[in-house]
């Protein structure tokens, strides 16, 4: 074998074996290859100024764990597994509006934007479930699907459209200055109370009665006690939200294609920054909420 030969063979071997065994890139599974994404991003440091206006000043890092994310693979027919994750997460506490001391937990793979919209659709929604609609609603029998869901200024109907451009524009500028310190949410100052003055949100509430192995007697006065409870947790939710109230409420039948005693499909409730509300088209009511907040917060 002449020198060229053994040359281009060594490096051939070199080369190969840098691909199979760089270990901080690749790993064998049984056949499979597989490259780990690492998110490595201070975000402590790179968002203090932000954090900084979310906790008054006031927030210390309770903990610090290195994650790591194996996703699920869908089917055995791919060469390359699909890519595992590693990111830091940060336990940060910080003190509430009561004095209270709470945890945000933050982590550098997701948009801070994201985190900070997700905290609040979890928080918010949490209160006025607990407090309100299982109090309220508790002798009444529901079915699973109903819910209280919360919302952080969306589009959730044609953002692709020509009417809809401008409110996409405005969310979509509105979720990034939650990254910044001057269009942040103070958390120290949110309270589930004040959280409709604070940021464009509104409540989601769908009750379904399971009614359906009720007579027709009985059935009609479970839903005439369900409109009364209904009107009395909302007039309720709004008081205590100090008149700011924004939601969708929603009265059915568990039973499919079954109206409620009056001949309805469902009941509904539209309130915004805390009045009653008649909305022509009932897909455009995150936008008309979005609408009410114009010299607020664009």
């Amino acid at each position: 074998m002449n020198s060229k030969v053994k040359l281009f063979f060594v490096v051939c071997v070199l080369g190969v074996a840098f691909f199979l065994f760089n270990s901080d890139t690749l790993s064998h599974i049984g056949e499979k290859l597989t490259r780990t994404k690492v998110y490595d991003v201070d975000f402590t440091k790179q968002y203090k100024k932000t954090l900084d206006a979310m906790f008054e000043n006031n927030w210390t890092v309770k903990s610090k764990k290195e994650k790591r994310e194996e996703p699920e693979e869908t089917c055995d027919c791919v060469i390359e597994k699909p890519t595992p994750i590693k990111y830091t997460e940060w336990m940060i506490q910080y003190t509430d509006e009561k004095g209270e001391l709470k945890d945000f937990i933050l982590n550098n793979k997701d948009q801070l934007s994201n985190q900070i919209e997700n905290y609040i659709e979890d928080y918010v929604p949490q209160f006025y479930q607990k407090h309100f609609f299982n109090e309220y609603l508790k002798d009444i029998p529901l079915k699973e699907g109903s819910y209280v869901y919360g919302f952080l200024d969306r589009v959730s109907t044609n953002p692709q459209a020509e009417e809809n451009k401008d409110w996409v524009s405005t969310v979509e500028k509105y979720r990034k200055s939650l990254e910044t310190p001057e269009g942040t949410i103070c958390f120290s100052k949110l309270t589930p109370a004040n959280a409709f003055e604070m940021c464009p949100m509104y409540l989601s509430i769908n009750i379904s009665i399971d009614d359906g192995k009720y007579s027709a007697l009985d059935k009609q006065n479970l839903e005439e006690h369900t409109r009364k409870q209904v009107d009395l947790m909302i007039a309720a939710m709004n008081s205590f939200a100090n008149n700011k109230f924004n939601a969708e409420i929603s009265v059915s039948s568990n039973q499919e294609n079954d109206a409620l005693y009056d001949g309805n499909l469902r009941w509904v409730w539209n309130y915004i920054q805390g009045t009653a509300k008649n909305i022509e088209y009932p897909w455009y009511f995150d936008r008309e909420v979005h609408n009410s907040y114009k010299g607020l917060f664009w």
